[in-house]
């Protein structure tokens, strides 16, 4: 049965068009249809979650609010005659390469020659896009080098479609969480799962992060902004003692600010990643200062003398 079409509309002065669907595209939608009619414009984008599409609409007002362009939006059940939106990206859709060693490869089309061994395969849906944004890609490749490196347990907040635990099992992990406050997500995710045959090792919950109690060797978010600040103390609560976070889905204008309130929750980061206007950072925890001096009294460091017992 095919799931229910929304329409995301953002209505805006004419002059302020284009840039509202440039902020929609960057927020994350698929993509941007702009009307022009004699006093406003409208900009639309589709997807089968409303939920995500609301969250789209408030961030791209938002934003536009803070440049000073006044508009608004409304998230209703798009017409019939829209449905084709759907068929059309569908058939558009292509293998994509998300990193050197997997592919992301839609349930529509066959693999590229010599991916068969190195593909993850996933249900096309609007809500969640096909790997294509810039944040998707890196967080992929971070979570997949990790776990090639002996990362076992994995979670993803704000999973969507559930690609980076896909790309974490495929990888190596042995156990990947996926957590989203939208049920067409998990459902989406878990269809996922079971297309590529992992579901023991794929969990996913519509579970708040303060429910979870488990620590992981990595823990991946790709959200907003906002939601990265305000989860920032739960989030650092379950990286293991030596894992690491990996934070993107905001723009690089921001990486101060995000740095900063996870200093706060005693984590420094250990690498920046930049794509198009995005930004990516691992962080890991940093040691207690008694551990730091004690490695300089094992050094003999302390205070410029070797440390003596007895």
């Amino acid at each position: 049965m095919k799931s229910a079409l929304f329409r995301l509309v953002i209505r805006v002065a004419p002059e302020a068009s284009d840039l509202a669907g440039m902020l929609l595209v960057r927020a994350g939608s698929g993509g941007a249809m702009q009307e022009e009619l004699p006093r406003e414009a409208r900009v639309s984008s589709f997807g089968e979650s409303r939920a995500l599409l609301e969250q789209l609409g408030r961030t791209v007002v938002d934003e536009l609010g803070e440049l000073g362009v006044r508009a608004a939006y409304r998230v209703a059940r798009a017409p019939r005659a829209f449905d084709s939106w759907r068929t059309a990206w569908t058939q558009s859709l292509k293998p994509v390469r998300i990193s050197d060693a997997t592919w992301l490869v839609p349930t529509t089309t066959p693999p590229p020659p010599g991916a068969e061994a190195s593909q993850v395969r996933l249900e096309p849906s609007l809500s969640f896009g096909f790997g294509e944004h810039p944040t998707t890609r890196m967080a992929a490749v971070a979570v997949e080098q990790s776990c090639r490196e002996g990362a076992r347990r994995v979670l993803d907040f704000g999973t969507g479609s559930g690609v980076l635990t896909l790309v974490a099992v495929h990888a190596g992990a042995t156990h990947a969480v996926g957590l989203d406050v939208d049920p067409a997500a998990i459902a989406a995710a878990r269809r996922n799962a079971a297309l590529n045959g992992v579901t023991r090792r794929c969990r996913y919950s519509l579970a708040s992060l303060g429910r979870i109690r488990s620590t992981f060797d990595v823990v991946v978010a790709n959200v907003d902004r906002a939601t990265l600040v305000g989860s920032a103390r739960l989030l650092a609560a379950r990286a293991a003692p030596a894992g690491r976070l990996f934070l993107t889905g905001f723009l690089a204008e921001d990486v101060a600010e995000i740095a900063r309130v996870y200093r706060a929750q005693g984590f420094r980061v250990t690498k920046r990643l930049f794509e198009v206007d995005f930004s990516l950072l691992e962080l890991r925890r940093t040691r207690p200062p008694a551990e730091r001096a004690l490695d300089r009294v094992r050094a003999g460091k302390y205070g410029g003398r070797r440390a003596s017992m007895g």
